[in-house]
Protein backbone atom coordinates (compact mmCIF):
# COMPACT_ATOMS: atom_id res chain seq x y z
CA UNK A 1 0.00 0.00 0.00
CA UNK A 2 2.94 2.52 0.74
CA UNK A 3 3.73 2.66 -2.77
CA UNK A 4 0.42 3.37 -4.17
CA UNK A 5 0.12 6.17 -1.16
CA UNK A 6 3.21 7.24 -2.54
CA UNK A 7 2.02 7.74 -6.02
CA UNK A 8 -1.13 9.56 -4.95
CA UNK A 9 0.92 11.66 -3.36
CA UNK A 10 3.36 12.44 -6.71
CA UNK A 11 -0.01 12.94 -8.55
CA UNK A 12 -0.94 15.37 -5.98
CA UNK A 13 2.62 17.29 -6.37
CA UNK A 14 2.03 17.29 -10.29
CA UNK A 15 -1.38 18.45 -10.02
CA UNK A 16 -0.60 21.34 -7.64
CA UNK A 17 -2.81 19.87 -4.83
CA UNK A 18 -2.57 21.69 -1.03
CA UNK A 19 -2.98 18.69 0.87
CA UNK A 20 -4.13 14.71 0.45
CA UNK A 21 -5.56 12.78 3.38
CA UNK A 22 -5.98 9.14 3.68
CA UNK A 23 -9.19 8.28 5.80
CA UNK A 24 -11.63 5.90 6.64
CA UNK A 25 -10.92 2.05 7.56
CA UNK A 26 -7.47 2.06 6.37
CA UNK A 27 -6.26 5.55 8.16
CA UNK A 28 -7.68 3.40 11.35
CA UNK A 29 -5.80 0.40 10.30
CA UNK A 30 -9.49 -1.71 10.36
CA UNK A 31 -9.74 -2.53 6.88
CA UNK A 32 -9.80 -5.71 5.14
CA UNK A 33 -7.88 -6.60 2.09
CA UNK A 34 -10.77 -5.20 -0.62
CA UNK A 35 -11.49 -2.25 1.62
CA UNK A 36 -11.52 0.75 -0.69
CA UNK A 37 -9.48 3.36 -0.71
CA UNK A 38 -10.70 6.84 1.08
CA UNK A 39 -8.88 10.02 -0.04
CA UNK A 40 -9.54 13.71 0.86
CA UNK A 41 -8.74 15.98 -1.39
CA UNK A 42 -8.01 19.85 -0.43
CA UNK A 43 -7.49 22.73 -2.42
CA UNK A 44 -6.91 20.96 -6.29
CA UNK A 45 -7.79 23.58 -8.89
CA UNK A 46 -9.13 20.72 -11.60
CA UNK A 47 -10.79 17.77 -8.94
CA UNK A 48 -11.91 15.43 -12.26
CA UNK A 49 -7.88 15.40 -13.70
CA UNK A 50 -6.01 14.91 -10.48
CA UNK A 51 -8.99 11.68 -9.79
CA UNK A 52 -8.62 10.09 -13.18
CA UNK A 53 -5.02 10.48 -12.81
CA UNK A 54 -4.93 8.51 -9.71
CA UNK A 55 -7.80 5.50 -10.61
CA UNK A 56 -5.83 4.94 -14.07
CA UNK A 57 -2.13 5.78 -13.16
CA UNK A 58 -2.10 3.69 -9.53
CA UNK A 59 -1.67 -0.18 -9.90
CA UNK A 60 -4.45 -1.49 -7.68
CA UNK A 61 -7.82 -3.49 -8.32
CA UNK A 62 -8.90 -1.34 -5.27
CA UNK A 63 -11.70 1.02 -5.55
CA UNK A 64 -11.34 4.85 -4.44
CA UNK A 65 -13.43 7.07 -2.61
CA UNK A 66 -11.87 10.56 -3.74
CA UNK A 67 -13.41 13.00 -2.13
CA UNK A 68 -13.47 17.34 -3.46
CA UNK A 69 -13.25 18.83 0.39
CA UNK A 70 -13.78 22.00 -1.44
CA UNK A 71 -16.92 21.13 -2.90
CA UNK A 72 -20.61 22.23 -1.05
CA UNK A 73 -22.12 19.74 1.14
CA UNK A 74 -19.55 17.76 2.88
CA UNK A 75 -21.09 16.78 6.02
CA UNK A 76 -19.56 18.20 9.26
CA UNK A 77 -20.08 14.41 10.61
CA UNK A 78 -17.09 13.28 7.37
CA UNK A 79 -14.85 16.66 8.11
CA UNK A 80 -14.49 15.87 11.84
CA UNK A 81 -13.83 11.97 10.77
CA UNK A 82 -11.23 13.54 8.60
CA UNK A 83 -9.41 14.98 11.39
CA UNK A 84 -9.70 12.91 14.14
CA UNK A 85 -8.35 9.61 12.04
CA UNK A 86 -6.98 10.98 8.94
CA UNK A 87 -3.44 10.48 7.84
CA UNK A 88 -1.36 13.04 5.50
CA UNK A 89 -0.45 11.48 2.28
CA UNK A 90 0.84 14.79 1.28
CA UNK A 91 0.59 18.47 1.79
CA UNK A 92 2.10 21.31 0.32
CA UNK A 93 4.65 23.53 2.22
Amino acid sequence: MERIYEEIAKIGRRNRVQKIVLFGSRARNTNHEKSDIDIAVYGCDDFEQFQHEVEEQTWTLLQYDIIDMEQDGISEELKQEIKKDGVILYEKI
